[in-house]
């Protein structure tokens, strides 16, 4: 998305594994010299609400970062491993 931030695509990810774009609401910050990247989710359901805040070390390569890659290495052992506990 042209003018938005290439980490944009954590807004994207939680809307389509949520309620979908359409419903999603995202409010982004700029926070000058913050050391860290911040991603706040809230959900609010009948069940009633749940808050999630992760903040990660940006790595070197500006294009991609750690949690990238750990979660390409938790895709391939779901893929091959046929034990899984929960859903």
């Amino acid at each position: 998305m042209k003018g938005f931030p290439p980490n944009l695509n954590v807004s994207a990810a939680v809307s389509l594994a949520g309620i979908g774009p359409d419903r999603t609401q995202v409010k982004m910050l700029v926070v000058p010299g913050l050391e860290r990247n911040c991603h706040g989710v809230e959900v609010l359901g009948e069940f009633g609400v749940l808050k999630i805040h992760i903040e990660n070390i940006p790595s070197e390569n500006p294009k991609t970062g750690k949690l990238t890659a750990f979660s390409i290495i938790r895709s391939v052992q779901d893929a091959v491993d046929p034990f899984r506990i929960g859903t």
